[in-house]
């Protein structure tokens, strides 16, 4: 295997030199620093990541578990996180969980072992305390997205019951009063049921469990959509996640009906399609994902003893023609 030897011995320069050059460090003379760039590349050298490590007790690397790869919104949100983190020279680390508590285990064990700096994760449940503790033992920095299963640790989650109130009422206003939501079976994260029926009690209507319906994630529910809504006949219909709303636009497609959608997270197909949606604030939350690791990483006082910080953004409604 070649090693910074080889590269400063091929091209006659100290290995000093030949690794200020190859990491984009110190000074270097320009031509020399490219032709070092050149040997290297030509010899098949790769900068050994994993000794700077030992050497600054620094990786530069931030670990993200994702929980759902079917979700476009994660997706969306993870594409920002990367290009804010290596403004601040660090790289991410992806690992996903697939909505698997022993799954995440796992995840959280091997980021733990790739040395990462900071580790952030959607958790799934809140079996892997001992996991946290260690985190929290050895210093680094955590946080919980979109939904808070240790309460000692912080989150930054969007408030999606109060997304659920603001679609109901508007439903309510257009006098649709059967309006069904689908909703996410998941512990932890923010109720979208509380705020559905908030909105049904202001306008003094009688809730009507039937149309409350919970789905694990990670799977079709097209089929059971179309039984449902050949059963209830719901005159509106609400969608936790883009990928409900999409079951729905088929299931209604299938069915040759047409029911009023709001669907939460506002991807670009929605707005191709002009679907009415509980836009997520995706600028809001990699903006305080970034601040709330960077400055605990620049600072080191990020452990709190009992209770995490617990930040809830809001969403907004964007109306369109499907409602």
């Amino acid at each position: 295997m070649v090693n910074i030897k080889d590269v400063a011995k091929a091209c006659n320069v100290s290995i000093a030199t030949a690794s200020r050059a190859l990491r984009h460090t110190g000074y270097v003379n320009k031509e020399k620093r490219k032709a070092i760039i050149e040997k290297a590349n030509e010899l098949g050298y790769i900068v050994d990541n994993n000794a700077q490590t030992l050497k600054k007790g620094k990786s530069m690397t931030i670990g993200i578990i994702v929980s759902d790869i079917e979700n476009f919104f994660y997706n969306m949100v993870l594409q920002n996180l990367i290009t804010e983190f290596a403004k601040y020279g660090y790289r991410v680390i992806i690992s996903y969980s697939f909505e698997d508590a022993e799954i995440e285990k796992d995840c959280i064990k091997f980021l733990l072992s790739s040395k990462v700096d900071a580790l952030i994760f959607t958790p799934i449940s809140n079996t892997n305390q001992d996991l946290i503790n260690l985190i929290r033992k050895r210093n680094i920095p955590l946080l919980q997205l979109f939904r808070q299963a240790y309460p000692e640790v912080d989150a930054i989650c969007v408030d999606d019951g109060y997304g659920a109130y603001i679609a109901t009422k508007h439903f309510l206003s257009k006098n649709l009063n059967k309006v069904m939501l689908l909703s996410v079976k998941l512990p932890f994260t923010p109720s979208r049921s509380k705020g559905y029926k908030l909105a049904m009690s202001e306008h003094h209507i009688a809730v009507d469990e039937n149309l409350i319906q919970r789905f694990p994630l990670g799977k079709t529910i097209e089929p059971k959509l179309i039984e449902l809504i050949e059963r209830y006949k719901p005159e509106a219909i609400i969608a936790g996640t883009n990928t409900f709303g999409l079951d729905a636009i088929e299931a209604m497609r299938k069915l040759n009906v047409q029911i009023p959608l709001i669907v939460f997270d506002n991807l670009d197909w929605l707005k191709l399609l002009e679907i009415s949606t509980i836009a997520q604030p995706i600028k809001e939350i990699h903006e305080q994902t970034v601040d709330n690791i960077i400055s605990k990483l620049n600072t080191k006082h990020y452990i709190s003893p009992e209770s995490g910080l617990n930040v809830r953004i809001r969403p907004e409604l964007i109306i369109r023609k499907s409602a």
